[in-house]
């Protein structure tokens, strides 16, 4: 994603969101009678986006981890 980003002119975007994983849906997902197939992707630590956000910091954008 970073090479993808790299390559656009510039101008092209502003800034960078990086969204990690979650479960919240999970629950819903139950209500609504559908299987929940995400069961064994693990959430990624703080430290893990900390370490996407500092790669993608070399785009020479605000990177922001959340929406």
């Amino acid at each position: 994603m970073i090479s993808l980003l790299g390559s656009l002119p510039s101008g092209s975007f502003s800034q960078v969101n990086l969204l990690p994983y979650h479960r919240i849906g999970q629950d819903k997902y139950q209500r609504l009678g559908k299987e929940y197939t995400l069961t064994e992707i693990p959430e990624p630590s703080k430290e893990q986006m900390e370490e996407l956000r500092k790669r993608f910091i070399s785009l020479g954008r605000p990177v922001f981890i959340g929406g």
